[in-house]
């Protein structure tokens, strides 16, 4: 908290152009930092070889859509890392259970000729949980984004 009682986070690039992207969206009401670990925090698990893990997306956006409110997750993450593969199909199994998220997506930027683009994998989308299913490596994953990022 900042002496005004406000909540400060340092966000990284990736998780600020996340935000940035979302609140241009139309609905947008506010996001909330899901912080690992603690009380009330949303979590899931993936399997990481034999490893149970805990799975905390890092952000709960709140949307109202009509006089409803959506609640989406979202998870910027570098898909280099060893768990990309097991955390992506904790989501879609998470998304399976739970159908009134509507978007539950892994997020990655990547550079084009015009600057930085967001990708996302929505695995609340059936059709994109049933090809992250099908996932056994980093260069099925890389392609399935540019699959659903065309």
């Amino acid at each position: 908290m900042d002496g005004d009682g406000k909540a400060v986070f340092k966000l990284n690039e990736w998780e600020q152009e996340v935000l940035d992207v979302e609140r241009q969206k139309e609905g947008f009401v506010c996001w909330v930092r899901n912080i690992p670990n603690k009380e009330g925090s949303l979590c899931f698990q993936y399997r990481l070889g034999t490893e149970l893990k805990a799975h905390f997306p890092d952000f709960i956006i709140v949307r109202r859509v009509n006089d409803n409110f959506e609640f989406i997750l979202l998870e910027p993450h570098y898909t280099g890392y060893a768990d990309s593969v097991p955390k992506l199909k904790g989501m879609a199994a998470y998304s399976e259970r739970c159908s009134a998220i509507k978007r539950n997506e892994m997020m990655r930027i990547v550079d084009i000729a015009t600057g930085k683009k967001v990708e996302s994998l929505n695995a609340a989308s059936s059709l994109v949980r049933n090809d992250i299913k099908h996932l056994m490596s980093q260069d099925d994953l890389n392609n399935l984004f540019i699959r659903y990022n065309k």
